[in-house]
């Protein structure tokens, strides 16, 4: 990365942990890591573990069997290592390096990691609606909010794998229409929807489609079930969907390009806010977030450095 990019997302990164770590006590984060119970870590570890061996089995069906899961297992972790670490989702790259290690051309590299982007998002957003309407947010008018909001995108990208080059002119026709291509932001979005669109282009096989679907809704509900085993060891009172919905919020944290240094502050901020709205306290929020991360990125670590022994061996 460049000077000019590094240095901002630096100062976001000390910035936002800097504030969020002024409204509580350090050692009130250390207790609570230390606090968690063994067996409730080395569970949640395995549970997340797991959700890897669903990510390797998605990429490759997206690869349509080029390559085998002993070769793409250690790439999907030491890449999820690499991507956790590296700011504004720069890492997602590691991926594409990779899989070229092993005679994947760069094309193909970068069409099945947006195509698998696309479908973590459809899933993250179907369980997040799934959460919303299980629990009670205290902020007036929100749920409906995040409610259309999810259907709008979800709708979006169902559209764009069914349609694909229908939806594409459809929607350049609308931008014409209005003139909106004069504005160099419109003429990005058009930009991006096409680079999609041509990743999505080799998607057309419904059995691709389906274990895409179903692989990803697995890899989520894993990532998700072992944030629910870490918090059950914490002392804060979360039920199962609410453990869900701010797993789900801070999971757009990681998808989105405000990613700092390893996640730290961008996280930590989204957990707070989905845990503030749905009655949590802001201590006990900002407490458990930095708990619940620092002890995610040691499974990272764990498995990304497990993904590079055995690309080594092999």
């Amino acid at each position: 990365m460049r000077a000019k990019k590094i240095i901002p997302m630096l100062i976001l990164t000390i910035a936002i942990t800097g504030v969020l770590l002024l409204q509580v006590s350090v050692g009130d984060i250390v207790s609570t890591i230390s606090g968690i119970p063994a067996h409730y870590v080395i569970i949640g570890f395995f549970i997340y573990a797991l959700s890897y061996v669903f990510r390797a089995l998605r990429f490759r069906v997206l690869l349509r069997g080029e390559l085998g899961l002993k070769d793409i297992f250690p790439i999907v972790c030491i890449h999820n290592l690499v991507n956790i670490i590296l700011p504004a989702r720069t890492g997602e790259l590691s991926y594409v390096y990779l899989i070229r290690k092993k005679g994947i051309s760069s094309a193909d590299g970068i069409a099945t990691l947006i195509t698998a982007r696309i479908f973590d998002l459809i899933a993250i957003l179907l369980v997040l609606l799934l959460s919303v309407l299980n629990l009670s947010i205290i902020i007036p008018g929100l749920t409906v909010i995040i409610i259309a909001c999810i259907l709008a995108v979800f709708g979006f990208f169902i559209f764009l794998i069914y349609f694909n080059r229908r939806f594409v002119n459809t929607v350049y026709g609308i931008f014409n229409r209005f003139s909106l291509t004069r504005f160099k932001l419109m003429r990005f979005l058009l930009r991006k929807l096409e680079e999609t669109s041509e990743s999505l282009m080799d998607i057309k096989s419904k059995r691709i489609i389906f274990f895409n679907f179903i692989f990803s809704i697995a890899i989520w509900l894993l990532v998700y079930a072992s944030s629910y085993i870490l918090i059950l060891g914490m002392p804060i009172e979360l039920g199962f969907w609410g453990i869900v919905f701010i797993s789900a919020a801070i999971t757009l944290a990681y998808v989105l390009p405000i990613h700092s240094f390893a996640g730290f502050g961008t996280i930590e901020a989204f957990w707070t806010a989905a845990a503030i709205a749905i009655g949590i306290t802001m201590e006990v929020a900002i407490v458990s977030s930095f708990t619940l991360h620092i002890v995610s990125l040691v499974y990272f670590f764990i498995i990304g450095m497990f993904g590079l022994l055995i690309r080594h061996v092999s």
